[in-house]
């Protein structure tokens, strides 16, 4: 009896620091967690240098022919096509809509207050974890603050970076209490794991997981519903 040949798995470039979580990329991780609920096979590579897709962001999968295939919500569709993925099939269509609202405010923009608690109020953390070891001293020292520079802009131009911390917090409290009211009592987000929970995953466990104190985190810690689903889906899907 011929035995079926393994499908190959696909070539998922992230960024890696040394925190305690698979990626600090909330993108990386959420393509990452999508592709375990999902079953795709997958191998990491942790860039050590500049990304090599066109917008120098990360995650991207190297295929096969050569090309580069970028954004991991496009990587997702497109994975969903080609491994005719049915995780969702099921969803409601007030369900379908409350998944695009709750990713554009969690990557457009819990996203930036989370980038600005990193990147503007712990620098030098940032700096260990994601450049020390990758870059040579000399060369980080040089470019690191432009580096910096640029990420804190990306706040500026969406507009959290130019608002009172107070008022960014608040807002990002807000953010994750509506995400709690979504979960409500269920185990997985509309019952069972799928793309939703992949999308909050990646955001909810860069909060948990970071070894910076604040008050993201502590907003996070008081909703029991939301530590308990993410502890099941670290113990499912990243233990």
């Amino acid at each position: 009896m011929t035995r079926m040949a393994e499908p190959t798995p696909h070539l998922v470039h992230i960024f890696s620091g040394t925190w305690d979580i698979p990626s600090e990329s909330p993108f990386c991780l959420k393509l990452l967690t999508w592709m375990k609920i999902a079953d795709v096979p997958f191998e990491t590579v942790t860039l050590r240098g500049p990304a090599k897709s066109k917008s120098g962001k990360a995650p991207y999968i190297a295929r096969e022919d050569g090309t580069i295939l970028e954004d991991s919500s496009l990587i997702i569709e497109t994975l969903t096509r080609e491994h005719d993925v049915t995780l969702d099939s099921d969803r409601t269509p007030v369900q379908r809509a409350t998944m695009v609202m709750a990713q554009r405010m969690l990557e457009s923009h819990l996203y930036f207050v989370v980038l600005l608690h990193r990147w503007r109020d712990h620098w030098p953390a940032v700096r260990a974890a994601y450049f020390e070891g990758n870059i040579p001293a000399p060369v980080l020292w040089a470019v690191g603050p432009s580096i910096r520079r640029a990420t804190l802009k990306q706040a500026q131009g969406q507009g959290l970076g130019k608002m009172p911390w107070e008022r960014a917090v608040a807002e990002a409290v807000a953010d994750l209490k509506s995400l709690s009211v979504v979960l409500g009592e269920d185990d997985y987000f509309f019952g069972s794991p799928g793309m939703m929970d992949a999308i909050a995953y990646g955001s909810l466990e860069n909060i948990h997981g970071e070894p910076l104190d604040g008050p993201l985190k502590d907003a996070l810690h008081s909703h029991p519903n939301l530590m308990g689903w993410l502890d099941r889906m670290r113990t499912r899907y990243w233990s």
